[in-house]
């Protein structure tokens, strides 16, 4: 669970962690390289502008598949 207040994630934050789900609090702004690479994601919520990251959604780790459509 990642705080409210959270306003960016660094990379390679949470790589290799065996996370299966992650939702995004709407005040994060930047996510860095790697940051989710590694793990068996299944379910990526973004709160607030759910596109936001749609440019880096593989960069960040996230499986192209759970990108949300244009």
């Amino acid at each position: 669970s990642l705080s409210k207040s959270l306003t960016s994630i660094g990379s390679s934050a949470f790589i290799n962690n065996n996370l299966s789900s992650i939702t995004i609090p709407e005040n994060v702004s930047k996510i860095g390289l790697s940051a989710f690479s590694g793990n068996p994601i299944e379910q990526v919520t973004i709160l607030g502008d759910s596109k936001r990251f749609n440019n880096l959604w593989t960069s960040i780790g996230f499986p192209e598949s759970l990108k949300p459509s244009e």
